[in-house]
Order: C-alpha cells, then structure tokens, then sequence
C-alpha cells in the first residue's frame, strides 16, 4: 500500500479532517462578512461614517464564527471519534469543549490607559477559541474522547431499568465516564498552575515559539 493511502486511512486524520469540515462553512461565512466589513476603498466609495457602521454591524458575524473556530473543531473531533468507537457520539460532544474549557485561562491581562495592567477573573480570552487555542484543542479533544469512550467500553456506567426514559437512562449511563474524563482534565489544570507557565495553553505555545526558533 502507497504511503499516501496509508494516510488517508489513518483514523486520527479522518477524524480530524471531518472535524475541520464541520466548522468550515461558519468560518467561510464569517470570513466573507469579514472581507465585506474590509473591502479596499470602501470608505472612499460610502464614507467613512457608513463604514464604520457597516464594519459594525458584520464585525460580530465574524467574532461569533471565526474567533470560536478552535471550540468548533473540538466539538467535531469528539464527535467524530466518539461514532468511530461506537460510543454515544452526542455526549463526545459535549465532553470534549467542556475540556478545553476546563484547561483553558478563565481570567485576562488587561492593559490600562493610565499604565500598568489589571488582571479580570472569570472571563475567557477569546483568542484562545480560535486559532491560537487550535493545538490545544485538538490535543485536548483526542485525550477527552479517548478517556470518554475508553471508560464506556470499560462499562464504568450505571444501569438504569428499562422503565426509565432512554434520554435519562444515557445520561446515567454516561454519568461515570463523563465525570473521569472532566476529573483528569481538572487535574491538569490544577497541576499547570504550580509551573512557570500557569496553564497548559502557555506552555505549548512557549514549545512552539521555541520550534520556530
């Protein structure tokens, strides 16, 4: 077998290729709102209020698209790899965003105008949703579906009778691996923010920012 069929069939980047799929036509939208907001000369051709005002108006299409890519592409590789275990692919889903959000900054370095900085809690930088947070993502999202599915092929689930409504019924059942899975992912955060980096999204960018040279 060729080595470009070997990639092709390579299971990790079919799941990462349907993934990308997923979130391709809400960034395409919003990089065609983005190039209409940022047409050469428009204001020279409307003015320049009109276009501070249609920059306004399509601005968010792209923020709500574009700067969220990385949260897209996660939720479809937990999707897609969660159908390629034969595992509840909804709650792959679900679990692997709500990873990437339990390692990523809930908090942001603002920068004053009188000087100095300030640092907000409970705020997520938006940067790390989109491509800067990507690495992490996808990192994060395979770890996350893997323990997902590794712990309901383990039957660490709890068995309802089949009286009760199979939507109750799978959220029982996917009660144990959910929380495993979200439980490591808080462990590494904990343990992140005990290193000179404080969390994982900084310490893999510093890597690469060391690769480039």
């Amino acid at each position: 077998m060729k080595f470009g069929e070997k990639l092709s069939r390579n299971k990790i980047l079919q799941i990462l290729r349907d993934a990308f799929m997923l979130a391709f036509p809400l960034t395409i939208f919003g990089s065609i709102t983005l190039i209409i907001a940022n047409f050469p000369f428009l204001a020279q051709t409307i003015g320049e209020s009109a276009a501070a005002s249609l920059n306004a108006m399509l601005g968010p299409a792209s923020t709500a698209t574009m700067s969220f890519a990385t949260v897209f592409t996660v939720l479809g590789i937990g999707y897609y790899f969660s159908c390629d275990r034969k595992v509840d692919p909804i709650f792959g889903a679900a679990i692997a965003p709500a990873a990437f959000g339990l390692v990523t900054p809930m908090e942001t370095v603002f920068e004053l105008e009188t000087g100095g900085s300030v640092v907000v809690g409970n705020v997520l930088d938006i940067n790390r949703l989109g491509a800067k947070g990507m690495f992490v993502g996808m990192i994060g999202a395979f770890l996350a579906s893997w323990l997902y599915s590794w712990t309901t092929k383990k039957n660490w689930t709890i068995k309802m009778p089949d009286t009760v409504p199979p939507a109750v019924s799978k959220s029982f059942s996917a009660l144990i691996p959910v929380c495993f899975t979200l439980s490591v992912f808080l462990l590494i955060r904990i343990v992140f923010q005990f290193t000179p980096w404080g969390n994982i999204h900084d310490f893999f960018y510093e890597i690469v920012q060391g690769v480039q040279g």
